[in-house]
């Protein structure tokens, strides 16, 4: 790409170490779109608590953890800290996941009668529908 003239970084070594960044990064949308699909949930749930805490361990994780690195293993710093920054507000958004009323029911175990009667009674709502006269298929 440097050579084609599509990126220009100072140097060519530049260039390489600026990639191989990218490259070590690749996994952070992903970070990101669990940490957000976390903090939604607790949303859409009225779990305010949760949320603001998750969102003060994201946040706080979030800034020393990369700058720790930093400080002691310089720009190659950033990507562990990072990482560990979304790894320890996964984690602790998973804790607090588990600790929710509604994870905490279990499901009832049908008999086999009932489960026949739920297949019977599906059957049955789905046979009308197919055989109206806007339905294609019998036709």
């Amino acid at each position: 790409m440097y050579r084609a003239g599509i990126y220009r970084g100072a140097s060519q070594q530049e260039t390489k170490l600026e990639f191989e960044l990218l490259g070590a990064l690749a996994l952070t949308p992903v970070a990101k779109f669990l940490l957000d699909s976390l903090t939604n949930y607790f949303r859409g749930v009225q779990a305010n608590k949760q949320y603001g805490r998750l969102s003060v361990v994201y946040t706080v994780a979030f800034a020393l953890l990369p700058l720790g690195f930093a400080f002691f293993l310089r720009i190659w710093g950033i990507v562990p800290g990072r990482y560990l920054g979304y790894l320890a507000a996964l984690a602790v958004g998973f804790c607090m996941l588990r600790a929710l009323p509604a994870f905490r029911c279990r499901a009832a175990v049908l008999r086999r009668e009932d489960k026949i009667g739920i297949v019977k009674y599906g059957v049955n709502q789905m046979l009308p529908a197919c055989f109206h006269k806007s339905c294609r298929w019998w036709r």
